[in-house]
């Protein structure tokens, strides 16, 4: 199917719900506006991926064995703990966007195409979110043309996007490790914590709020002994994420998910901020 699409954001904030993924640097640059999380998710097998989305994926995440022998592929995304049907926390009431013109993160600046495709994937339509975009959204610069991206703006955000994500695999690989020492400790044996952390999503009971404390707790270390933040920059930004995640926790009172993942949050980074300023 040949698909010819032009865009330009009008920001018109249709999309801006749910999670977004972030990068090691935005979620320090974000620390004020996101509370920020860890998801993790198993990889599907290699066959039933696109070999070009596959390429992508493989790039951005990692291999662990389990005590059978066998390995899974585990990507990790450093996530806004936003829950699904919630606006995005820089999403204004007038729904324009808070960050549009200050530099949004990668997964916004590549909208509407696929989050962390390789440039040379070959679109047959658009996700389906995108749908809701105005029709003034679709006149501006070609886009798509044959399914291949041609914008060169589109292109050097999806570059520098995928850059800067596979720049953080190696962390990202030290933190789940770390997180599964967290969940032994918890009372998983090695195995189960494994699939329990690469199965459930950050809101979903019970063990999402282990999930998602543990796993900033792990993320803020790996940074700070792999001298990708240092000592005042990581206590800042935990601090901006105690503030940011107690807001939250009294916007998003409706829902039990978010308002108990985010508690726990505010409690494992405490924990975090007395390990940085001992």
């Amino acid at each position: 199917m040949t698909v010819n699409i032009d865009f330009s954001c009008v920001g018109c904030g249709q999309c801006c719900t749910g999670s977004t993924s972030l990068t090691l640097n935005e979620m320090v640059r974000f620390a004020d506006i996101f509370p920020v999380g860890m998801t993790w998710n198993s990889v599907p097998p290699k066959k039933t991926l696109d070999p070009k989305a596959f390429q992508s994926i493989r790039d951005r995440s990692f291999l662990v064995k389990l005590g059978d022998g066998r390995a899974i592929r585990i990507l990790g995304r450093i996530s806004t703990m936003t829950p699904s049907k919630s606006a995005c926390p820089a999403r204004n009431e007038d729904m324009s966007c808070a960050v549009h013109g200050a530099g949004k993160p990668g997964a916004c600046l590549i909208a509407p195409l696929g989050f962390g495709m390789p440039i040379d994937f070959k679109y047959d339509r658009l996700p389906p979110m995108f749908a809701k975009c105005p029709s003034e959204a679709f006149t501006g610069s070609p886009l798509l043309r044959r399914g291949v991206v041609v914008d060169p703006e589109f292109k050097r955000h999806v570059n520098e996007n995928r850059k800067q994500l596979s720049g953080d695999v190696g962390l990202i690989e030290v933190a789940f490790a770390q997180q599964l020492q967290h969940m032994i400790q918890a009372g998983y044996n090695r195995d189960e914590a494994i699939l329990a952390a690469t199965s459930v999503s950050i809101f979903d009971a019970p063990q999402s709020d282990l999930v998602a404390t543990s796993g900033i707790w792990s993320l803020i270390v790996a940074a700070v002994g792999k001298g990708r933040m240092s000592k005042p920059l990581a206590s800042d930004t935990v601090r901006k994420q105690i503030a940011v995640c107690d807001r939250y926790r009294a916007i998003w009172s409706h829902s039990d998910t978010a308002h108990g993942a985010l508690a726990s949050q505010i409690e494992v980074l405490n924990g975090v901020l007395e390990w940085i300023e001992k």
